[in-house]
């Protein structure tokens, strides 16, 4: 008996058929995959600042402890704003605004970014969440230290905010002493837009990272409506436990 194989239409509508299942299912899979690659990498990096921050002050504590010296703030021992920074004193808040970006990079496994003068303009001019220019950010962004991760594929620019503040304030555990800019493509890729690959923290004096928009995040990030710019898309990532839901 004579086998009979496919005709030339039967195959052309079967790879039809294929490329339409296709065409339907691999742009979801590839948003899906974006979407968790940017909360991996997202939880990652700040895992891994807070960790350096502990040991920062972990050691600070230690080197005082050894010294016999007696800190006097108010967190019962000491804090960010007690790293020891060459001849710097601790107390001046001009040169703490260089030593929190220079020590703290040390205990981030991170590397300072040699950029040309295009890139710095770039990361600089960061849009917000519908692609639209920015400008709440753009000076800090533009002043800031930044560096790249060693073992995670992601930025961080550290904008002091201490330049101004007092003894007073820096002895509170809660006072921000830097915005931290995570981008989790690093610079030169991705849409470098706040909610999308750039997500914004508060550094606090204790060494603890929160999230911008704690108390916004239920109604400028929900699912098919962010506004504000996206910044406290930094906090409904955080709170959904590290899943881009939006």
């Amino acid at each position: 008996m004579k086998k009979r194989g496919f005709t030339l239409i039967e195959l052309l509508l079967t790879m039809g058929i294929i490329g339409a299942v296709a065409a339907l299912t691999v742009p979801g899979l590839a948003s899906n995959f974006s979407k968790s690659h940017i909360g991996n990498t997202l939880a990652r990096t700040v895992e891994q600042i807070e960790l350096g921050n502990r040991k920062i002050i972990e050691t600070a504590n230690m080197e005082y402890t050894q010294n016999g010296d007696s800190p006097t703030d108010t967190l019962g021992g000491i804090s960010l704003k007690d790293i020891p920074h060459s001849e710097t004193d601790a107390s001046d808040t001009d040169s703490f605004a260089e030593a929190i970006q220079d020590v703290a990079s040390s205990y981030w496994a991170v590397s300072e970014l040699n950029l040309t003068d295009t890139e710095e303009s770039a990361i600089s001019s960061a849009k917000v969440y519908d692609g639209s220019a920015d400008s709440e950010y753009t000076e800090e962004l533009a002043s800031s230290k930044k560096y790249k991760f060693a073992k995670i594929p992601a930025n961080v620019y550290i904008a002091s905010l201490c330049d101004s503040a007092s003894n007073e304030d820096l002895s509170d555990a809660d006072f921000v002493i830097a915005h931290v800019f995570i981008d989790v493509d690093g610079h030169g890729k991705g849409k470098n837009a706040f909610g999308r690959d750039l997500f914004i923290f508060d550094l606090h004096n204790d060494g603890t990272l929160e999230p911008y928009g704690k108390d916004s995040y239920e109604t400028d990030c929900v699912k098919g409506n962010v506004i504000n710019g996206g910044y406290a898309c930094s906090a409904r990532v955080m709170a959904d436990g590290w899943k881009v839901n939006y």
